[in-house]
């Protein structure tokens, strides 16, 4: 399911009753917040935050209104810094751990498959943390 967030992105995908893995958080909080209480989220198995630009990442403190957070997987590019010092904040007061992904690794939440397709290096041409997006191929019960 994809959601209006705002300027951004926004995606959920329904790993088990009640629980969900979220793909990026659009800017607005309220936003999120708003499309996840409608779908009765309860516990976010996952947020992966795709790269840290505002309009991908702002929105986390509405994921973790009211919500059980297991962990945020993010690109291995800290760029922005004032992005980054942010959802590294907002975690750390939420007691979630980051993890970067890279390609290769494989993620399972409920009936939620992911393999992370990029980002197999960094490109320091261009916008770096772009480049650096984390990709996933992902299958949620036999739909990829």
């Amino acid at each position: 399911m994809g959601w209006d967030v705002g300027q951004g992105d926004g995606l959920g995908l329904a790993s088990a009753p009640g629980h969900a893995v979220v793909v990026d958080v659009g800017t607005d909080p309220a936003a999120i917040d708003g499309c996840l209480s409608r779908l009765h989220v309860e516990v976010v198995d996952a947020v992966v935050l795709t790269h840290f630009h505002a309009d991908h990442v702002d929105g986390l403190r509405g994921v973790l209104h009211g919500r059980i957070v297991r962990q945020i997987l993010n690109a291995p590019v800290p760029d922005p810094p004032c992005q980054v010092r942010e959802v590294q904040g907002w975690a750390t007061a939420a007691g979630i751990p980051l993890r970067e992904r890279y390609a290769g690794d494989q993620l399972r939440w409920g009936a939620v498959q992911a393999s992370v397709l990029w980002p197999v290096r960094v490109i320091r041409e261009g916008s770096v943390p772009n480049n650096a997006s984390v990709v996933l191929s992902v299958d949620v019960g036999g739909l990829r």
